[in-house]
C-alpha cells in the first residue's frame, strides 16, 4: 500500500510505508540512505534487502547518488534510523511514488509561480499548509483544479485572480496520466465443472477490470487502466473479493498477485 504524501513531514515514518531515498555511501553489507521526505532521519539498507537475485557486486545494484523508492521495515526514532527494503517494493509502487513526488514537486512550483503573477502578498507556504487539510497532496488538488477549474482554489481561500492564473497554468502544464497495473491470476478448480466454475468467476471480474487474457496452464493476466490510482485498486480489491469468493474455496492452486 502506497502512504499518504505531504511531503515535508516532522514526524517519523511508518512501517510498511513508501519513500523516496538517497543513497550516500555504499558497503560491502548494504548502503546508507537519506530519506527525502524526512530531514535527518538516515535509512540502513541491508544487502540482503536489495534484490532477491544473488548480489556478486553490491555496485552493480546501488550506487551513491542514485535516489529510488524503499519500504521502512522498522523505524528507531531514538537513533532517527529506519531499516529499509528494495526488494520488497513492486515496479509498480516505484513508479507510482517516483511520479507523484515529482508532481508534487511540479505543483509546489506551479502554484507558487499563480501567486508570484498575481502579485498576491499571500504566502505560498500558508496555501499549501491549508490546501493539505483538505487533500493528501497538492498534487490531488491541481487534479480538481484541472477538472473542475478555478472554483476549486478558490474554496481553498485563493483570490478569484490567483486562482484564475492557477487553473490556466494547471491546464497547460498536467495531463492525467493513465495508470496501468497487471495482475496475474493462477487458479485450477478440480472439482465440479471446473470450466464454467471459472467462466462465471472472470465474468464477475471483468464488470470491474479492463481486460482479462488466458496465459494458459490456468493462468490469466487481468489488467487495470484509469488515472486515479484510488478508483484503480478499488477495483483491485472488488476482483480480489470476487475470486477468493468463487475461485478459493474450489481450487486445489489460487494466488491473484500484481505482476513486477
Amino acid at each position: 500500500m502506497v502512504a499518504n504524501k505531504h511531503y515535508g513531514n516532522v514526524r517519523g515514518p511508518r512501517r510498511g510505508e513508501l519513500v523516496i531515498v538517497k543513497i550516500v555511501r555504499v558497503a560491502h553489507y548494504g548502503a546508507f540512505a537519506q530519506l527525502v521526505e524526512y530531514p535527518g532521519i538516515e535509512g540502513f539498507l541491508h544487502i540482503s534487502e536489495i534484490t532477491s537475485k544473488w548480489i556478486k557486486n553490491i555496485h552493480d545494484y546501488v550506487r551513491v547518488g542514485q535516489q529510488t523508492v524503499a519500504k521502512i521495515l522498522e523505524y528507531e526514532p531514538h537513533k532517527r534510523v529506519a531499516n529499509i527494503s528494495l526488494r520488497r517494493v513492486t515496479e509498480n509502487e516505484r513508479q507510482e511514488i517516483l511520479d507523484l513526488y515529482a508532481n508534487v514537486q511540479k505543483s509546489k512550483k506551479i502554484l507558487e509561480t499563480a501567486i508570484k503573477q498575481a502579485k498576491s502578498k499571500v504566502k505560498p507556504e500558508a496555501v499549501l499548509e491549508r490546501i493539505l487539510q483538505d487533500y493528501e497532496n497538492v498534487y490531488d488538488f491541481m487534479l480538481d483544479v484541472y477538472d473542475e477549474g478555478a472554483k476549486v482554489a478558490e474554496e481553498e481561500g485563493l483570490s478569484p485572480k490567483v486562482s484564475s492564473i492557477l487553473e490556466e497554468l494547471v491546464k497547460k502544464s498536467f495531463k492525467p496520466k493513465k495508470l496501468v497495473i497487471k495482475y496475474k491470476l493462477n487458479a485450477e478448480v478440480t472439482s465440479g465443472d471446473s470450466i464454467e466454475v471459472i467462466k462465471k468467476a472472470l465474468l464477475e471480474a471483468e464488470k470491474q477490470a479492463d481486460e482479462i487474457k488466458y496465459l494458459g496452464a490456468g493462468t490469466f493476466r487481468i489488467v487495470f487502466v484509469g488515472d486515479d490510482i484510488k478508483a484503480i485498486k478499488k477495483r483491485i480489491s472488488k476482483v480480489k473479493e470476487i475470486l477468493q469468493k468463487m475461485l478459493e474455496p474450489k481450487a486445489a492452486v489460487f494466488s491473484f498477485e500484481e505482476e513486477d
